[in-house]
């Protein structure tokens, strides 16, 4: 009687290092964000008192 949902997404970018880190397109910080933003949501949208268990 569980269930899940799934969501696939792909982040593209470039990593650089040392004086350029300037020109870089991180995709480990948008992947970051984009985690914690989902779990606010999570947390936000569903009341804990509300779950049938």
């Amino acid at each position: 009687m569980t269930g899940t949902d799934q969501l696939d997404m792909t982040f593209y970018g470039v990593g650089r290092q040392g004086p350029s880190s300037h020109l870089a397109k991180d995709p480990v910080m948008v992947v970051v964000n984009t985690v914690n933003l989902d779990q606010q949501a999570i947390s936000w949208m569903i009341n804990p008192r509300n779950q049938q268990f």
